[in-house]
């Protein structure tokens, strides 16, 4: 594992010094991918929906850069249907700006780390969405995720979503 991360590390450190032409990004993304095999590391993981995936070793363009979520992130963090997350998103944001607590705590996979039920959760609202987790949302454009294989965050992770067969929740909330 080690050696994946120091792999990985190493890809994005090169692939953040190189210019961002088509051609070196190629390059790259050769390197790290034959970097991967002749090391013989084992790249599956197992995400936080209990999906197996297999991770990449290139980072021709990832959702660390400005632009669009690339399929590459999507796939890795587990969302089957990226478009249907963005349709879902949107109505996410309309509840956080109506403050609709049913709909909202529907959305979430309990228990979370700071939170163990929807109980607690409803009489709690405010404190869980506080204005920086509402403006973390608010201010989320859908096709700019950051997305890995944690799942898919808005802004510095104020909230993370994953994707559970089609259906999407809510795994965390940080709103400190």
């Amino acid at each position: 594992m080690k050696q994946f991360l120091f792999i990985s590390f190493l890809c994005i450190f090169l692939f953040s010094c190189g210019t961002n032409n088509k051609e070196k990004t190629a390059e790259h993304a050769a390197i790290d991918s034959a970097a991967i095999k002749n090391l013989n590391i084992d790249t599956t993981v197992k995400d936080t929906s209990w999906k197996t995936i297999k991770a990449s070793a290139a980072f021709p363009s990832d959702s660390l850069t400005p632009g669009k979520t690339t399929a590459e992130s999507w796939r890795i963090s587990g969302f089957d249907d990226p478009e249907g997350f963005k349709a879902f998103f949107k109505e996410y944001k309309k509840w956080v700006v109506e403050d609709n607590v049913d709909s909202i705590s529907a959305h979430i996979r309990f228990p979370l780390r700071n939170c163990k039920s929807p109980e607690i959760f409803k009489k709690q609202y405010g404190t869980y969405f506080n204005k920086k987790v509402k403006q973390s949302a608010l201010q989320q454009n859908a096709d700019k995720f950051f997305a890995n294989y944690n799942g898919a965050m808005t802004g510095d992770g104020e909230l993370w979503f994953t994707d559970v067969n089609g259906k999407y929740f809510v795994i965390a909330i940080n709103n400190e």
